[in-house]
């Protein structure tokens, strides 16, 4: 065993994944599917296991029902959104239509207010993107979502949303 492994095995309770593990390239789809839970949990949808698909074929990361997810690892706020979108935009070009963009947003919540301004938000439209939505652990929010948008990120566009309390299980694997 070497000393990395040793300190991260004296650091990390055995109850939480492995650092190194979860960002491993191998683990993606279970990232990105645990990201998708996370969003859904804390936007209040109910759904079983089995509706959140990964791998599904680039740009797509993840399928929920009539949504296709595409995930972006981000440690900025909505001011950044935009612009870290721009060079997507332009490098997935009319695909980039259909597409549910999530961010994965560090920091505290605070990051997800106030609402972004409308040129922003318009900005997203002309992108575009299907959806823009941020996970802020334990926060969500639905930035933007066109009329084709699936229902359940158009009707909470918008608003902070925390529909799930538990933060320690948002990440969870679980029956719903």
């Amino acid at each position: 065993m070497t000393a990395i492994e040793a300190e991260d095995r004296a650091t990390v309770r055995a109850d939480r994944p492995r650092p190194r593990l979860v960002l491993a390239q191998r683990l993606k789809p279970q990232r990105d599917r645990a990201v998708v839970r996370a969003l859904l949990r804390m936007l209040g949808v109910a759904f079983a296991e089995a509706e959140v698909i990964a791998p599904v074929d680039a740009p797509i990361d993840v399928r929920f029902r009539q949504a296709q997810f595409h995930l972006r690892d981000r440690t900025v706020g909505i001011a950044h959104v935009t612009a870290a979108l721009a060079q997507h935009a332009v490098w997935y070009g009319a695909r980039c239509i259909g597409l549910d963009v999530v961010f994965t947003v560090d920091g505290s919540h605070g990051v997800l207010a106030p609402p972004a301004p409308a040129p922003e938000i318009g900005a997203l439209a002309l992108q575009g993107w299907r959806s823009v939505s941020l996970v802020c652990p334990p926060y969500g929010m639905v930035l933007y979502a066109a009329s084709g948008a699936p229902d359940f990120l158009r009707t909470v566009t918008g608003r902070l949303l925390r529909q799930w309390e538990n933060i320690d299980t948002l990440f969870e694997r679980g029956k719903h």
